[in-house]
């Protein structure tokens, strides 16, 4: 069919697939997939982690479900340089690292409250 034929769609799916062929589609398929099973899995998470990491989940979230929504009305899953795929990763790896050390054992460091209940009253001459 190629890109002359597809009646000017902005479509990244449909836009993949005319300019590359099934091979692209495949690969765009793949990627949305574990899109959503890494959305899925970090959803069942998020109900597990500290309130205070979940803001932070929350925007990884939407930022990858934004990327994939987008993706039909733009043609920017196939772009080259593009700002969307720029943030792409940075949302993936955030999101990751944020579930890994949120879910990680607690680690803090116990202290003497004693020992620092003077802190910073004391000012050098």
């Amino acid at each position: 069919m190629g890109i002359e034929e597809s009646q000017n769609s902005e479509n990244s799916w449909l836009y993949g697939f005319a300019s590359y062929g099934i091979g692209m589609f495949g690969l765009l398929t793949i990627t949305g997939v574990m899109a959503i099973w890494y959305e899925l899995k970090w959803l069942r998470q998020r109900f597990s982690i500290d309130p205070y990491y979940r803001p932070m989940l929350d925007l990884c979230m939407a930022g990858i479900a934004m990327y994939f929504a987008g993706a039909v009305l733009e043609g920017y899953m196939i772009s080259r340089v593009s700002a969307s795929l720029c943030f792409i990763p940075i949302y993936c790896s955030a999101g990751a690292i944020i579930v890994k050390f949120a879910l990680a054992p607690d680690q803090s460091y116990e202290y003497d409250e004693e020992e620092w209940e003077s802190y910073g009253e004391e000012l050098p001459a």
